[in-house]
C-alpha cells in the first residue's frame, strides 16, 4: 500500500515528532527504501525472518516493535482460549441437542437464539455488561486484570485474575456465539431441507447412527471460519475493558501512528490465524472423511432444472423471511422519511439533557436531539450494507463458478483468497488507509475496506458448500449430449443465484457490525450522524457512568435491528432454498 502513495514512504514509518533525522535515515537503510521494489521485497522478508520487525517510532521510541508486542501476548492467549472455550462449547452442545432433535423445540430455539445472537455488537454487548454488572450492581470490576493490590498467595491471585476476567471472556464469548451457532446449524442441516436436493447414487441415504462425528466436523470447520473475527472482537474487549493486552496496543499504536508496531501485529496476528485456521481445516478434512452423514449432491448438469423464482418467493413469504423483509423496509422507510419525521435542521440545546417531550432520547454531550440523530443515522449503516452486499455477491458468483463448476486450479485460487481475507485481522486492515492518509475520520474509505472484507465468512461458508457436489458442472456439461457452450454454465448461475443472495445478505449484516464498530472508534466524519458514533458519544462523554443507558441503549438497539433485518432475509433465502441445481423429487 505505500508503493502505491506519493510522497516519501518514511513520512508514514515515522510521522512528524516521531523521530529524528538519524532514525529516519537508518529506517531507509535498513529496510532499503532508496532500493528497487524487488530488492526492498526481499529485504523486507528477510527482517521478518530473522525478528527484525523494526523498532517502535512514536509510543516506546527505539524500542524493537516485537519487544513491545510479546510481553502482551500471554493476556490476549489467554482471553482468546478462554472465550473460545465457552463459546464453541456450549454451541457445539446445544447443537449435539439439535441435531438429536431436527424441527423439534430445542432446534427451534438454538436456531433463533443464533439468529438472534450474532447481530449484537461486541462494543455495545461490553458496555452493558459494564454498566450493569459492574457500574450498577458493582458484582465485577470496571476494568484492569487484576487487583490493584492482588493477593499474596497463588491461589488468591488465581482467583484475582479469573475475577477481573470473567466479563471481558463472557463478552468476546458472546461475540461469536451466534455465527458459531449459525454455522454448526448449517454444517449439520439444521432442518430436514436445509440441504434439500438430489443425493449421489453412490452415496446412498445411509446415516450413521453416531452423530458425534458429524457435530465434531462442523464444530472444526466452525474454529477455523470465525478466527480471525474473534482476534478482531479481542481489540474491542481489551480497550473497554482496560486489559493490557496486544488488542489494546492496537488502538495506542494506531493513534500515536506507530506503523512498526501496528505493523508487527498486523503480521503476529495473521500467522496465528493462519496457522489456526490451517491445522482446524486439516482437523476438519480427517473428520470429514469418517462423517458418513455427509449429503453429496448432483451438481446443475445432471439435476432437474429448479424452478427458483417461485422457491425464492416463497422464502421470502416465510416467517423468518418476512420478519427481515419488514424490518429491512421499516429501516428503509426511516431513512427516507428523516427530513420528514425530525426535520432538516438539528439545533443544539444543553448538553446531556434527560429524555422529555422536547427530546425524546435527550440530548448527547454537543447538544444534539438523540432521537432524531438516530433516525438520520440509518443511513451510514444502510451504505455499508449495500457496499458489502455487491461485493460479495459479486465476489460470490466468481467463488461459486470456481468452486462448484470448473473446479481445479480455479478452485484452488479461490479458495486461497478466500482464505488469506480470512486471516486478515479486519480492524487494522479496514482502517489502515485513513491512517496511512492521515484521514482519521476518513468514511469512504473506511467503509471500502469495510466492503472487501465483509465477503469472506458466507462466501467460505458457501463454498464448502459447493464442494459437497461429487462432479463438476463443467465435466458434466462436456459429457451431455446436444449441451450448447455455455448453457451449462447459465443453469449453474441461475441454480446458484438463491444461494449466492443469501451470502450476499449475510455479508451486508457484516458489514454494518464493522462499520458501527469503526464508527465507535471513531473512524466516521463527525458531520454524518452514525449509530456507532451515538454510542462513542455517550462512552466518551461518560454519559453512562452518568447513568444515562438510553444514549445508548437506542443506538445499540438499531444497530442489532438493521443486522438482524439482513441475517433473517440471509437465512430465509437460504434455508429451504433449491440447493445449485437440486431440487425435491
Amino acid at each position: 500500500m505505500l508503493e502505491v502513495l506519493p510522497g516519501d514512504p518514511t513520512r508514514v514509518l515515522v510521522p512528524r515528532g516521531g523521530g529524528s533525522i538519524n532514525l529516519r535515515d537508518a529506517i531507509i537503510r535498513d529496510w532499503g527504501l532508496d532500493r528497487p521494489l524487488l530488492d526492498r521485497w526481499a529485504i523486507f522478508v528477510g527482517n521478518i525472518l530473522t525478528g527484525n520487525w523494526g523498532p517502535s517510532i512514536t509510543y516506546r521510541p527505539g524500542v524493537p516493535a516485537l519487544d513491545v508486542i510479546l510481553p502482551r501476548v500471554v493476556l490476549t492467549t489467554t482471553l482468546l482460549v478462554a472465550a473460545g472455550a465457552v463459546s464453541f462449547g456450549l454451541a457445539g452442545l446445544l447443537a449435539w441437542g439439535a441435531n438429536h432433535r431436527k424441527g423439534g423445540s430445542m432446534d427451534r430455539v438454538v436456531g433463533g437464539l443464533a439468529l438472534a445472537a450474532y447481530p449484537v455488537p461486541v462494543f455495545a454487548l461490553s458496555l452493558a455488561l459494564l454498566f450493569v454488572l459492574a457500574l450498577q450492581l458493582e458484582w465485577f470490576p470496571i476494568g484492569g486484570d487484576r487487583s490493584i493490590v492482588p493477593p499474596s498467595d497463588f491461589l488468591g491471585q488465581i482467583a484475582d485474575r479469573i475475577y477481573h476476567g470473567f466479563l471481558p471472556v463472557i463478552a468476546l464469548a458472546a461475540a461469536s456465539f451466534g455465527f458459531v451457532s449459525l454455522s454448526l446449524r448449517e454444517g449439520l442441516g439444521g432442518s430436514r431441507t436445509s440441504r434439500a436436493g438430489y443425493r449421489d447414487e453412490d452415496a446412498g441415504s445411509s446415516r450413521s447412527p453416531d452423530g458425534n462425528i458429524s457435530v465434531s466436523t462442523s464444530l472444526v470447520g466452525a474454529v477455523a471460519l470465525f478466527a480471525g473475527w474473534m482476534v478482531a472482537a479481542d481489540a474491542f474487549v481489551e480497550l473497554l475493558f482496560n486489559l493490557d493486552g496486544v488488542g489494546s496496543l492496537v488502538w495506542r499504536a494506531i493513534f500515536a501512528f506507530d506503523f512498526f508496531v501496528l505493523s508487527a501485529i498486523f503480521l503476529l496476528t495473521a500467522f496465528i490465524v493462519a496457522a489456526w485456521v490451517t491445522v482446524a481445516d486439516a482437523v476438519h478434512g480427517g473428520l470429514g472423511r469418517l462423517d458418513a452423514t455427509r449429503v453429496r449432491y448432483r451438481s446443475a448438469a445432471t439435476a432437474a432444472k429448479p424452478d427458483w423464482l417461485p422457491a425464492l418467493i416463497a422464502r421470502l413469504r416465510s416467517p423468518v423471511g418476512l420478519a427481515g423483509l419488514v424490518l429491512l423496509c421499516l429501516l428503509l422507510g426511516m431513512t427516507v422519511l428523516a427530513p420528514v419525521l425530525v426535520g432538516t435542521a438539528l439545533p443544539r440545546d444543553t448538553p446531556l439533557q434527560p429524555p422529555s417531550d422536547r427530546h425524546l432520547l435527550g440530548t448527547d454531550a454537543s447538544g444534539l436531539d438523540n432521537a432524531a440523530l438516530l433516525v438520520y443515522g440509518g443511513a451510514e449503516s444502510l451504505v455499508a450494507a449495500a457496499w458489502s452486499f455487491n461485493v460479495a455477491f459479486a465476489l460470490g458468483f466468481v467463488v461459486a463458478i470456481a468452486a462448484g463448476y470448473v473446479r481445479g486450479k480455479a478452485a484452488s485460487i479461490s479458495a486461497f483468497a478466500n482464505d488469506f481475507i480470512l486471516m486478515i485481522p479486519w480492524i487494522p486492515f479496514a482502517i489502515l488507509p485513513a491512517v496511512i492518509l492521515g484521514g482519521v475520520g476518513s468514511a469512504e474509505s473506511s467503509t471500502l475496506g469495510v466492503a472487501l472484507l465483509a465477503w469472506a465468512i458466507p462466501t467460505r461458508s458457501l463454498r464448502l458448500r459447493l464442494e459437497t457436489v461429487s462432479r463438476p458442472a463443467a465435466e458434466e456439461d462436456r459429457e451431455k449430449p446436444g449441451q450448447r457452450k455455455g448453457e451449462g454454465l447459465l443453469d449453474f448461475v441461475e441454480a446458484s443465484l438463491p444461494q449466492v443472495l443469501s451470502a450476499a445478505l449475510f455479508a451486508a449484516s457484516i458489514g454494518i457490525l464493522m462499520n458501527a464498530g469503526l464508527a465507535f472508534l471513531g473512524f466516521a466524519y463527525a458531520t454524518i450522524p452514525s449509530w456507532g458514533s451515538q454510542i462513542r458519544s455517550s462512552y466518551v462523554s461518560l454519559a453512562l457512568v452518568r447513568g444515562q443507558w438510553w444514549a445508548f441503549l437506542a443506538p445499540a438497539l438499531m444497530i442489532w435491528l438493521s443486522a438482524l433485518s439482513f441475517g433473517l432475509l440471509s437465512h430465509g433465502l437460504g434455508h429451504d432454498s433449491p440447493s445449485f441445481g437440486a431440487r425435491n423429487a
